[in-house]
């Protein structure tokens, strides 16, 4: 028996009401790229695909470690299983990662390892979370994530005490365990597992009492969970002062060091001490950031020979601990405040004509300079000293042959100060016309 169809009905049948309802159903894909997203129609379903569609998965989050990822979305209404994918780009290839039922709304995969990179960032990657209904196509999203690079601790300074040797490493975020390695010192190898709050570390008796010392290759590695991934350091190698040189085991005190000279630059720093006189006395040369009292040992050395410390901050204030060990003398000890130089400032040099064969050259003064030098390019030279306050200085040049002329300005700064400077320098082209054209 036919069955009568209803005005509506009849109206749905031509697809007009159809189109109004359920046109936003229509199977997409989402793009997300930070806070906004791009919809991107699909080719168009037909009428049933659109009474059966399913929104994609909204929502993401992203929880990560340097192994392993978990992904989280919020559950959409319609959808039996979920899928998660994984790709280099937001087109694919796409490498299948794991399900979920409709009541699972996360997944935890492992994470592909990330080199470190520039600024430390990690790899980026796209993932693909389908919801999928139990008939029809899957709504989909794509999100970039990038995952966490797994970075290897430095050893940013080190500490002879005695026979002991004191680390302190820079962190590796997201590492569950770090591996401190010695190759070579009494006693033999060691190895020792840190938890992740440690950043420094105390190796014991590594050189025997005695006249040797030791040359050791030490090792920070982090260790990463789930997995159990360990960094891969080259090692530092150090060379231990004998222990009976610096530390004797009793001394009497003794006259501290005299200091013999500084050469401070803009990231590096020497100093030099004696012991007192015929004492034979061995000096053992400290360095720490000021106030800090986290002390880096640079060396223990035969008195008047000189330590050099290098990769310093520009600008910054160092103390120097200087300690004079003598079985004669007794041990004494000095603390010398330094401060590395400051980059170089590059000064603005103007010139302009001033009259007939006349080029006046201006410029502001550098603070910290003792004055400037002006060369150039037809053999002019001139030393002018810094103006008062730093203000602006000038210059007459006279007799200036016509041409293409170049004029360079070089500061002078003092020599084996604590701020000193390179000396630096700018130019500048002036066309000087002919004063009797033909």
């Amino acid at each position: 028996m036919p069955i009568r169809l209803s005005s509506v009905a009849r109206r749905a049948e031509s697809g007009s009401l159809v189109r109004r309802c359920f046109l936003a159903a229509a199977a997409s894909v989402t793009l997300v790229s930070g806070l906004a997203g791009q919809r991107i129609p699909l080719a168009r379903p037909d009428p049933i695909m659109r009474l059966t569609g399913i929104t994609a998965p909204g929502g993401i989050t992203f929880q990560a470690t340097p192994t392993q990822v978990t992904v989280a979305w919020q559950p959409v209404r319609g959808a039996a299983t979920y899928t998660v994918e994984r790709g280099l780009a937001p087109t694919g290839p796409w490498g299948p990662l794991g399900w979920n039922s409709a009541y699972g709304t996360q997944l935890t995969v492992p994470s592909p390892m990330a080199p470190p990179s520039a600024g430390g960032q990690g790899l980026l990657l796209y993932y693909r979370i389908s919801a999928v209904p139990a008939s029809g196509e899957p709504a989909v999203t794509i999100v970039p994530w990038i995952t966490p690079s797994i970075e290897t601790p430095v050893i940013q300074a080190w500490h002879q005490d005695h026979g002991d040797l004191v680390l302190y490493w820079t962190p590796a975020p997201g590492a569950s365990k770090y591996v401190v390695s010695a190759v070579g010192g009494a006693g033999g190898n060691r190895y020792v597992e840190l938890d992740p709050q440690f950043t420094s570390y105390r190796l014991t008796n590594l050189t025997a009492a005695g006249n040797q010392g030791a040359s050791l290759t030490v090792a920070v590695n982090a260790k990463f969970e789930p997995g159990g991934i360990v960094t891969q350091s080259p090692g530092t190698t150090i060379a231990m002062a004998p222990v009976n040189s610096c530390w004797p085991l009793a001394t009497s005190p003794g006259p501290a060091p005299m200091r013999s000279g500084q050469r401070v630059g803009v990231t590096s720093i020497t100093v030099g001490a004696v012991g007192p006189a015929n004492s034979g006395a061995s000096i053992l040369y400290e360095q720490a950031l000021a106030g800090s009292q986290t002390w880096e040992t640079l060396g223990c050395l035969p008195g008047g020979t000189w330590a050099y410390d290098v990769n310093l901050q520009p600008g910054t204030s160092y103390t120097y601990r200087m300690t004079s060990v003598s079985s004669v003398a007794g041990t004494g000890q000095t603390l010398w405040n330094l401060q590395t130089g400051l980059p170089a400032d590059t000064p603005i040099l103007t010139a302009q004509l001033s009259g007939q064969s006349r080029v006046y050259l201006s410029w502001r003064g550098v603070a910290g300079a003792e004055g400037y030098r002006i060369t150039s390019s037809y053999g002019y030279s001139m030393l002018v000293p810094q103006p008062p306050n730093y203000s602006q200085a000038g210059l007459n040049a006279l007799n200036v042959p016509a041409g293409t002329q170049v004029f360079t300005l070089t500061v002078l700064y003092p020599v084996g100060q604590p701020n000193s400077k390179p000396p630096s320098q700018a130019t500048v082209v002036v066309p000087v016309p002919n004063p009797n054209p033909t």
